[in-house]
């Protein structure tokens, strides 16, 4: 997906959990050859506090089993954006190793005694994703993450010398880190591939065995569209004849659907790799709250802070947010954008609580 390697880039994983380490730091040398400058469990504590962490499981309602602990980062993330970061929360998550182990009820009960003595805290009885404090909590330790992996990207930028950065694994899924990362200035470039997370370990170890046999990654999707985040459905045919006058037809019949309020589910052309739904395999609607709230809530089943995607061309998005460019993997959408006041009211389905929208 990258379409070079330099010496200036930086290339970082960060995710859960590995064989050896959560956090490994590679750059390149003159030669050409990937060599490994630090590796290590550094940053472990930081998935943690997305997948394994009890407050937040239980501000959230998230079961402590596998199936939550997949679905926990998402849920978190969306929360976030509800609340303010405080550094007195902050020094009061710290100083109680963030409530990593809050899973009984007994656990619940004494991080509630102490919120309630030190912030004066007006406990409803249970965790309601509506309290302001809860949300704050969140809020603080999506915070948290961000300036601990800024700060963890400044000290081995300063060691390699780097000006572009490759960023990988689960946590660059974490789209408020990621922005964070943009908006920085510490890079000129950043890439994310589409597959960060383990949806793209069985291409990546394919794709290092080419490089160890070859000198260099031979796979490329497609000649005309070197980053494609699509992939060849297996066993079909890669070109199929579509006759142009249908397509227009069935283009209108989606347009009719949409501007009467109806859910239009596409499936189309190849399949997306990675987490996301790039448009091949996505729900369509107007950007109304009540059809976010509609295929969100009631046709996926999701909780109501979470948000949902617009689509946008280029240019859309570009004058929506002010920018005169976007990030390479905001394609792959791995990156949020701040939607201006006058074009909010345009989307609101689209936008989340604090401004931004995934495009």
């Amino acid at each position: 997906f990258l379409s070079s390697l330099s010496t200036d880039m930086m290339l970082v994983h960060l995710d859960g959990a590995a064989s050896v380490s959560n956090v490994s730091v590679w750059a390149m040398h003159h030669t050409g050859e990937l060599f490994l400058v630090h590796f290590g469990w550094d940053l472990v504590h930081l998935p943690q506090l997305f997948n394994n962490n009890g407050l937040l499981f239980a501000i959230c309602g998230i079961p402590h089993t596998l199936e939550g602990e997949l679905a926990a980062p998402g849920k978190i993330m969306a929360l976030a954006a509800y609340g303010t970061p405080s550094d007195d929360l902050l020094r009061f998550l710290t100083e109680n190793d963030f409530f990593a182990e809050c899973w009984s009820d007994a656990d619940r009960s004494h991080f509630v005694s102490l919120a309630q003595a030190r912030f004066g805290w007006k406990y409803s009885g249970r965790f309601d994703t509506k309290d302001s404090f809860l949300q704050s909590i969140v809020a603080t330790v999506q915070a948290h993450f961000n300036t601990t992996v800024l700060s963890f990207l400044r000290q081995w930028q300063a060691h390699t010398g780097a000006s572009r950065l490759c960023l990988s694994g689960g946590c660059a899924l974490n789209i408020s880190c990621t922005s964070a990362i943009e908006m920085s200035g510490l890079f000129s470039d950043v890439f994310i591939p589409p597959c960060t997370s383990d949806t793209g370990l069985a291409l990546g170890a394919a794709a290092f065995v080419e490089w160890v046999k070859c000198g260099k990654s031979l796979s490329r999707p497609l000649p005309s569209c070197p980053v494609s985040p699509f992939l060849s459905n297996f066993g079909l045919p890669e070109d199929v004849e579509v006759n142009e006058m249908r397509m227009y037809e069935l283009i209108e019949q989606v347009v009719a659907k949409l501007e009467c309020g109806r859910v239009v589910a596409v499936c189309n052309g190849k399949a997306e790799v990675g987490p996301r739904a790039l448009g091949h395999r996505s729900l369509l609607a107007l950007p109304t709250v009540e059809n976010r709230d509609r295929m969100s809530m009631s046709m996926k089943k999701r909780e109501w802070y979470r948000p949902v995607a617009p689509a946008m061309l280029l240019d859309n998005a570009l004058q929506a947010s002010g920018r005169s460019a976007l990030p390479e993997y905001a394609q792959f959408m791995l990156c949020s954008m701040t939607i201006l006041p006058e074009y909010r009211s345009r989307m609101p389905g689209g936008v989340h609580a604090d401004g931004t929208a995934r495009v």
